[in-house]
């Protein structure tokens, strides 16, 4: 099927996974891609800045979507049907 990877915006320094009290800033793209349009997504949760400086947050987002397309059959995905999104930073 088809594989989504999303890198969420934040200009490489806000949102992902632990912002919030631990509740995604972007977990609703997730969900609406899976129930709406039955696509795998897989959400980077790239390191930010100030800690990790650019290109640290981009080499993250590159690595991920490296391991998505060499286990996209255990992801139950296509080779063929694999895509990035993102806004702003991402």
């Amino acid at each position: 099927g088809v594989t989504g990877v999303y890198f969420h915006g934040g200009g490489w320094v806000f949102g992902g996974y632990n912002s919030n009290h631990g509740v995604s800033t972007h977990d609703h793209i997730a969900k609406y891609w899976s129930a709406q349009a039955g696509i795998v997504s897989v959400m980077v949760d790239y390191r930010k800045s100030p800690e990790h400086k650019y290109p640290v947050p981009l080499q993250d987002c590159l690595d991920v979507l490296r391991w998505c397309s060499d286990q996209i059959h255990q992801l139950g995905g296509d080779e063929r049907q694999l895509f990035v999104g993102g806004d702003s930073a991402g």
